[in-house]
């Protein structure tokens, strides 16, 4: 599953079309920026953590601080690993063409 399905998967449990429009739209634009070299692993691990718990905080009020900030935590290394693979795949196919 590539990095945007998976976020969009996320998302699922909001139910606002502009919030979730907003929030891949940020994720897009920090995905770009750390694939072009502009944003350092670690900064975009922290994007990514952020943009995760604020859709963990929308989507499931109810949920404790701990658990939410825990998922956030896994959610976000998902994607980062996601991001990476894509990322490795496109480099891939650029350089040896296309498989």
């Amino acid at each position: 599953m590539r990095f945007l399905d998976y976020l969009q998967n996320l998302l699922m449990d909001i139910e606002d079309p502009r919030i979730r429009g907003e929030i891949l739209r940020t994720a897009t634009m920090v995905f770009y920026a750390w694939e072009s070299g502009t944003m350092k692993d670690e900064d975009f691990k922290k994007a990514l953590y952020e943009i995760v718990l604020a859709v963990l905080e929308e989507a499931h009020p109810d949920w404790p601080d701990e658990e939410l900030r825990e998922r956030a935590k896994q959610f976000a290394e998902e994607l980062y690993r996601k991001a990476r693979l894509e990322t490795m795949f496109r480099r891939m196919r650029t350089r040896f063409g296309p498989f």
